[in-house]
């Protein structure tokens, strides 16, 4: 699938800075590595200096000339006890670099780049190393979405932030129905196997249960398939193979009758392998 990652169209603002900046993270540590590979995955284009004028890293960022920019593809509003760290100097060597179009709050969503100690690292992913946030796909895919969902997953299995114990991260059971009802209109993270699948004129279904008026149901609409279609496809499977499969959906929690999540991007659903579905699902409500 096509990287949606890029140049906002009218932007003749902005600056090529991407070259130097893959330089700057060539360094040769494990750490460096991991950021190498993730700024060469993710970015691509040109960036945007910005400025954070705010105490903490979260989200919004200004160019010289006062436009706006939100830290996409991560949840974290509902973590404030996880809340990040200052940046040192922040208004220092920070790079935006737009993946979509100006949102509802008159911000682009953007990945940002900033300088730490080992070089340049791609804030997105020390938020979710740290557990202090989690992959919210809605612009990235591909090797940039396994990137960052890998970032997530060392917080995850490393138990850090909000994966620690006597937290309350938001992975919920398919089959916890009350939970899933009371998280509802929160964005999380469910994880079960599918039971069924369906098919409307409109809609597609998967069913992880056999009563859909009151279990767990992710809707695919007709609008939204071609294209989540077609990532399911890269990566091997067909809609009709995940009959079956233990599977993890993240997107927000809806009741309509039972819960549901609504599938609208390839990467918020992946096929689980049957060891993983029960190792890294342990900390799950």
């Amino acid at each position: 699938m096509t990287r949606h990652v890029g140049q906002v169209r009218g932007m003749q603002w902005l600056i090529p800075v991407w070259s130097a900046i893959l330089l700057s993270a060539a360094v040769p540590t494990a750490a460096g590595a991991d950021q190498a590979n993730v700024l060469s995955a993710c970015l691509s284009g040109t960036g945007i200096q910005v400025y954070n004028r705010t105490t903490d890293l979260n989200s919004t960022f200004h160019d010289a000339a006062g436009r706006g920019y939100a830290a996409a593809e991560i949840y974290s509003s509902a973590f404030e006890t996880f809340a990040p760290e200052p940046l040192s100097n922040a208004d220092a060597h920070l790079t935006a670099f737009p993946i979509g179009s100006l949102n509802r709050w008159k911000l682009v969503p953007a990945l940002i780049v900033y300088q730490s100690e080992n070089g340049a690292r791609l804030l997105q992913q020390d938020r979710l190393e740290r557990g202090q946030a989690i992959y919210m796909p809605k612009q990235t895919a591909g090797p940039c979405a396994d990137q960052l969902r890998q970032a997530e997953m060392k917080a995850r299995r490393s138990a850090l932030g909000i994966w620690g114990e006597g937290n309350s991260p938001p992975v919920y059971a398919a089959a916890g129905l009350q939970r899933l009802v009371a998280a509802a209109g929160q964005y999380g993270i469910v994880r079960g196997r599918i039971v069924s699948l369906g098919k409307t004129r409109s809609t597609r279904y998967l069913n992880f249960g056999r009563y859909w008026k009151k279990d767990f149901t992710v809707t695919l609409a007709s609008q939204d398939a071609d294209i989540v279609l077609a990532g399911l496809g890269r990566k091997g499977w067909s809609f009709e193979d995940l009959d079956g499969q233990p599977v993890e959906i993240r997107g927000v929690i809806e009741v309509q009758d039972g819960p549901l999540i609504t599938w609208s991007h390839p990467e918020q659903l992946i096929v689980l392998e049957e060891k993983r579905a029960g190792r890294d699902g342990q900390n799950q409500n």
